[in-house]
């Protein structure tokens, strides 16, 4: 029976779904803290593999001179996808297809879910495997500039109303970020009417178009 190794790594999407006007547009390319954390998982998986695989010899590949072939790509690399494809062919390297790197969300591992409505795109949500709370969620939005894909992180769980609800969302496509964080959460509470009343200055303007 073949062994299969499993690597868990992390691989964050950079970019952020645009949603408002105080969202800053991001330089093209990677940022040195973006860069370095693709590094960090190169080298993550460089050692792992070395040290856990269980043929000393790595199946006759030349793992050293993969890492000098390979980690350059990585700190050259412009788009994400350029710095998670060096790292494919590091795996590759091995020539062993039952050997893989499985995505994880900020290195923990995760399972992955694929969900397909009736109607409408597809979604993929990561659950943490320690705490079961979903920690990610992938889908496609549909905008006059077309699909654009977009990757939404949750975090910092907290009780509510018996509930264990976000109360940290960061979200990413396009080459832009926001980050939603909520003090707190509540169920059924009562809202007072006017409450999403447009201020009496613009219903002033509105009333003069």
């Amino acid at each position: 029976m073949k062994r299969i190794a499993v690597i868990f790594l992390t691989a964050v999407a950079c970019g952020a779904l645009s949603r408002c006007g105080a969202m800053a547009q991001q330089p093209e390319g990677l940022s040195a803290t973006r860069r370095a954390e693709h590094l960090a998982s190169f080298d993550q998986v460089w050692r792992t593999v070395l040290d856990r695989h269980w043929d000393p010899a790595l199946n006759g590949a030349d793992w050293e001179g993969a890492r000098r072939d390979l980690r350059p790509r990585v700190e050259a690399a412009a788009p994400d996808k350029e710095a998670r494809a060096a790292m494919t062919d590091l795996i590759d390297r091995l020539g062993q297809t039952h050997f893989n790197v499985v995505p994880g969300v900020d290195g923990k591992p995760a399972w992955k879910v694929l969900v397909t409505p009736r109607r409408g795109s597809a979604q993929t949500y990561f659950f943490d495997q320690a705490s079961s709370l979903v920690v990610k969620l992938q889908m496609i939005v549909r905008t006059p500039a077309g699909e654009v894909p977009v990757d939404t992180y949750l975090a910092d769980y907290r009780e509510a109303d018996g509930i264990r609800m976000p109360h940290r969302l960061r979200q990413v496509a396009a080459g832009q970020e926001l980050v939603t964080t909520l003090e707190s959460v509540t169920h059924n509470t009562e809202i007072p009417a006017g409450q999403f009343d447009l201020p009496k200055e613009i219903q002033a303007l509105v009333a003069k178009k």
